[in-house]
């Protein structure tokens, strides 16, 4: 969702998402104005808006090339068309609009009606469609991936995707970052992801703050790990690593926070409640010069 909170730097925030009503047939399909919409998007959810007189937390959500690709036909049913896609979906819904003639007067009439579809903390993903005739935005909360094994493995996965992202410059929003050194995996860091995720999954919220307040910095000292700099991501919806780590990375703060070389170590965790969602935290730092 959308908060960056880090001590002695920016760090942390949040993730998934999104609506439904209406379908329209396929026709040709632009890429360069659909990734504009989805940015577009990413930048109200992360902007802490409010919608029908309530304040949303949103986080980004990842673009899926599946989810673009899916033909929805009136009177068919969703699941159907997903699967032909190749997408499995846990929950999913669309939104097809026509008359606007770019991204942002779409975003702008799309806003305008389904706010608080578009706020919605459940879906994790996004497609979205240009056709010749209007727009088509799909957006789903994934399966859990069967491959998604203990909490410890799935962090030691993220740590992978956030690594192979630092081998590369990246721009996040406004900020140009130069490829970064790898981090290390910290079980200290690991722990204090695992009990902030637990919190989250048993109070079915999205937050850095546990019930009493405390935040990462917190949780850290209280692991033994004695901190220069540390920070945070939190996200909800995804299935996997690597899906959680492309919703971070498109979220100008998320993608901060893992492009950011003042850090040296990592650690994260999920927990999957099945009566509200999985969730994941991940948790940066770098050690003080005695520790």
């Amino acid at each position: 969702m959308t908060t960056i909170r880090i001590f002695d730097r920016p760090a942390g925030i949040a993730a998934f998402m999104l609506f439904g009503v209406g379908m329209f047939g396929a026709a040709g399909v632009s890429a360069e104005p659909s990734s504009e919409l989805v940015k577009l998007i990413n930048e109200y959810r992360a902007s802490s808006p409010t919608c029908k007189g309530k304040q949303f937390e949103a986080g980004p959500l990842a673009p899926s090339e599946s989810l673009a690709s899916v033909k929805l036909e009136p009177g068919a049913p969703w699941q159907q068309a997903m699967q032909q896609a190749g997408y499995q979906a846990g929950a999913a819904q669309a939104i097809s609009l026509s008359g606007p003639s770019d991204a942002a007067d779409a975003m702008t009439a799309i806003k305008q009606r389904y706010c608080e579809v578009l706020l919605d903390p459940q879906y994790a993903e996004i497609g979205v469609s240009r056709m010749d005739d209007g727009w088509q935005v799909i957006v789903a909360r994934p399966l859990v991936s069967e491959s998604l094994r203990d909490w410890m493995d799935a962090g030691q996965a993220v740590l992978r995707h956030v690594n192979k992202a630092r081998r590369s410059p990246r721009t996040c929003g406004d900020q140009s970052f130069e490829a970064a050194s790898p981090l290390t995996w910290d079980p200290r860091l690991g722990r204090a992801a695992l009990e902030h995720s637990n919190y989250m999954a048993e109070a079915g919220v999205l937050s850095h703050a546990d019930a009493e307040g405390v935040q990462v910095d917190t949780r850290v000292d209280n692991q033994g790990y004695d901190y220069r700099y540390v920070g945070e991501n939190v996200a909800v919806g995804q299935g996997s690593a690597e899906q959680v780590v492309a919703g971070w990375l498109h979220s100008a703060g998320h993608c901060a926070n893992i492009m950011n070389p003042e850090f040296t170590d990592m650690g994260a965790a999920y927990v999957n409640e099945p009566e509200t969602s999985i969730y994941w935290t991940q948790v940066f730092a770098r050690p003080s010069a005695g520790d």
